[in-house]
């Protein structure tokens, strides 16, 4: 754009046209007219030389006339003039004519529009020439001190990095100077101190004419990585991640923030996308190591590793994290690696590695148990059972649970391949909310049963083992095993193993995420079927038990709601830390056998109530039981003599059977 100040106009000579006073056209006429000159985008000033005095001057542009901002013409006050052009600017090249006349004589003088000057400073990021560009033949990274490109051709060049120029030099010439003059269109110059990472650099090149000005805005990236791969799966229960890599040689520049010494390469893990404490040097804890140059090195985690996390590792300008790692570079993807599309730059999601702009990232990895079964886990629980009796929680006794779950159908956020209309796959985030799970559980513990007493108005026979109560008085000798209908049933506590099938349909409602780790409370339909062992039935306690079966059975439907520990896989199944059970069903050691052996076989519906509760980064479990007569007409719910009702509580410690075998130092 004109400017004031700008290039000197270029004169044309005029010569007497001998047109008489008044004649108006866009032709040249008399001379000793200075120049014009052009300031801003359209203002045309000047002088006449001479006698002239005042008058009226036109403007004409390439010949033809334009309006002035006052009209049609314009005044000129004592041989001088200042218009405004009606036009929005005029551009370089165009030819401007001045026609002057006082009713005297017609005088003229032209110019042709120049470019103007660029007066700006070397760090200015305003003023830059679209149509031209300045091409770096590679990226710049932290340590570099040359830089070459392609420049639009010759001119001067100087280069600004965060906001302040610096110091350039020559390539051909090492002597230092604020610019450097290239005769061609290639330029190599060397800055006095090397780059750091992610610092902006602002390279400037302005023609020789100092008319045109072109700038290149970059970010110096980190410095180039070789690889970095896990050597090995992450295991449940590890506090250790084992990493191959192959890192430059260190940086050799100096300044804040630039390359420590060694590799000048760090390394820090991500464990679920957040990235996680390690332990460096005597034990300190912090979030990032020192690579080490012999390619191969074990990073020592603060917490050891649980099945199902996705695990990578990431390597970065040492004193510069990465600023523009996304979670898209630390996600374990769930679809096989044979099935995963190629991207543009061939890279697969998963087992590719994974490079941005200041850092490298190992392929992300889902860490397995030691006993790795999939969708199957193993849980192991023990503790103490305190079961209410006359009028207070006094008889302990020990409890040891074995319950191994299958995960049919799994739920929970997932990657999936979506192939288009055009037939090219990508992969989608997707979410599952319905799960199925089967569940066989083995327990030792003690039973609520059924039973009745002798008393002095009863007579009490043994046959093979089997108490028989009998009424006095001669009466009718009841079914062994039975209590007479004149007798009430209470609860005795026996000891006794459960066996224990059913099957749950989770819906997932909630997930969140919490130290890291996915979580999700769900809730669905429960059933359970089971068979407890004979208890002991020796009448010399005094206590007779109001059955006659060989098992106690149960069975029941309900429902169940459930908080679980997620994965990112597909392959494992959620572990559960908290669940409660409510159930209405048939229970047989609850069972009253009727007085009269004609009579059938009573078998009352009861509500079950169980829940464990895990104590948050323990393996300690509350847990409590509950068996509740119902009389809501739900099936056969009368019965001879009612049971009274029971509850239990439990104190304990449950473990993942992978966790605890992988936490054995002999079975590694």
């Amino acid at each position: 754009m004109p400017r004031a100040g700008g290039p000197a106009a270029v004169p044309v000579k005029v010569a007497q046209s001998g047109k008489p006073a008044g004649k108006e056209s866009c032709d040249d006429g008399n001379p000793d007219a200075d120049v014009p000159k052009i300031s801003g985008d359209n203002e045309v000033s000047g002088t006449v030389t001479g006698a002239f005095g005042s008058g009226r001057i036109t403007v004409c542009v390439n010949r033809k006339e334009v309006l002035l901002d006052t009209g049609i013409d314009g005044p000129v006050m004592n041989n001088v003039y200042d218009v405004k052009l009606a036009i929005d600017k005029l551009t370089p090249g165009q030819d401007v004519l001045v026609v002057m006349n006082n009713g005297q004589e017609r005088r003229t003088a032209h110019t042709v529009v120049t470019a103007p000057k660029i007066k700006v400073a070397a760090c200015d990021t305003s003023t830059t020439d679209k149509t031209l560009a300045i091409e770096l033949s590679s990226d710049l990274r932290a340590g570099d001190k040359e830089i070459k490109a392609l420049i639009p051709g010759k001119g001067k060049v100087s280069v600004c990095v965060n906001g302040t120029q610096e110091l350039i030099a020559d390539a051909k010439d090492p002597s230092t100077a604020d610019k450097v003059l290239d005769e061609t269109a290639k330029m190599d110059i060397v800055l006095q101190k090397p780059l750091d990472v992610n610092v902006p650099v602002l390279i400037s090149w302005v023609s020789e004419d100092d008319t045109t000005r072109v700038i290149q805005r970059v970010n110096a990236l980190g410095h180039k990585f070789g690889t970095v791969r896990l050597a090995s799966t992450p295991k449940e229960g590890q506090n250790a991640v084992w990493v191959n890599s192959t890192v430059p040689a260190a940086s050799t520049g100096s300044g804040s923030g630039g390359a420590s010494a060694g590799t000048g390469t760090s390394l820090s893990v991500y464990i679920n996308g957040d990235r996680v404490d390690i332990k460096g040097d005597n034990q300190k804890v912090v979030q990032s190591v020192a690579a080490d140059s012999s390619g191969s090195q074990g990073i020592q985690l603060v917490n050891a590793l649980d099945d199902g996390e996705c695990v990578a590792v990431v390597a970065f300008q040492t004193g510069h994290p990465p600023v523009d790692l996304t979670p898209d570079y630390l996600e374990c993807s769930s679809v096989p690696a044979a099935r995963q599309p190629r991207f543009s730059n061939g890279l697969r999601a998963a087992t590719d590695l994974r490079t941005g702009p200041d850092f490298t990232t190992a392929p992300p990895e889902v860490a397995t148990s030691l006993f790795d079964y999939g969708r199957v886990r193993g849980y192991l629980a023990g503790g103490s059972l305190f079961s209410y009796d006359n009028g207070s929680f006094s008889q302990p006794s020990i409890f040891l649970d074995f319950n191994v779950t299958k995960n049919w159908l799994w739920g929970g956020p997932y990657q999936k391949v979506v192939l288009d209309d055009r037939g090219n796959l990508s992969i989608e985030h997707s979410y599952r909310r319905t799960m199925f799970e089967t569940f066989f559980e083995a327990r030792l513990t003690s039973l609520p049963v059924a039973s009745c007493a002798a008393s002095s108005s009863t007579t009490s026979t043994t046959t093979s083992g089997t108490p028989t109560i009998s009424p006095s008085g001669g009466g009718s000798s009841s079914t062994s095993g039975a209590c007479p209908q004149t007798v009430q049933a209470f609860v005795s506590s026996r000891k006794a193993a459960t066996l224990t099938a059913g099957a749950s349909i989770p819906f997932i409602f909630s997930t969140w995420t919490y130290q890291n780790k996915p979580y999700s409370l769900s809730m669905g339909p429960l059933a359970k079927i089971g068979l407890d062992t004979p208890t002991d039935s020796s009448a010399t306690t005094g206590v007779v038990f109001a059955s006659n079966q060989e098992f106690y059975t149960n069975f029941g439907f309900g429902s169940r709601i459930a908080l679980n520990r997620m994965s990112v896989s597909t392959n494992i199944a959620p572990e559960n830390i908290m669940y409660i059970d409510v159930v209405s069903g048939r229970f047989s050691n609850f069972d009253v056998s009727p007085a009269n052996p004609a009579d059938r076989y009573n078998r009352p519906w009861r509500f079950g109530f169980e829940g464990i509760l895990k104590v948050p980064n323990t393996p300690f479990i509350l847990g409590f039981s509950a068996n509740i007569h119902q009389n809501f007409g739900l099936g056969n719910s009368t019965t001879v003599d009612n049971a009274k009702d029971d509850l239990r509580f439990l104190f304990g410690a449950k473990f993942d059977a992978g966790k605890l075998f992988s936490a054995l130092p002999g079975l590694k």
